[in-house]
């Protein structure tokens, strides 16, 4: 059976893509959390480096970019972790590393 242009069109634009890393590139797979904001998605070993990292983003502060999480332009942290530079705020990294903490103590062993 052949399929019409039209359905071949629809299907790609329906078709499920893959979810990446903003920053890194890597894809989600077994064992690699991911943090969705709107269109962009971090995993977990960026949004830990960028935590890491807060004292000393906030020592070489880069001028004021739109941050691609919650949309406020406040001075980022630039996550350059294989690919190219990712604007997010130092409000969102300290909220998604909270997620991550807490899905941590969440899943951990029962006390």
């Amino acid at each position: 059976m052949r399929l019409t242009e039209g359905v071949r069109r629809w299907l790609r634009r329906h078709a499920v893509r893959p979810v990446h890393c903003g920053a890194c590139g890597e894809p989600k797979g077994v064992g690699r959390r991911m943090i969705s904001g709107p269109g962009v998605y971090l995993c977990e070993p960026c949004v830990r480096d960028a935590a890491a990292s807060l004292v000393d983003s906030a020592a070489g502060a880069a001028a004021p970019a739109r941050c691609r999480f919650c949309g406020q332009t406040q001075p980022p942290v630039r996550l350059v972790h294989g690919r190219a530079p990712l604007p997010v705020c130092v409000a969102c990294v300290r909220l998604m590393d909270g997620i991550l903490t807490e899905d941590d103590a969440r899943s951990g062993p029962a006390a």
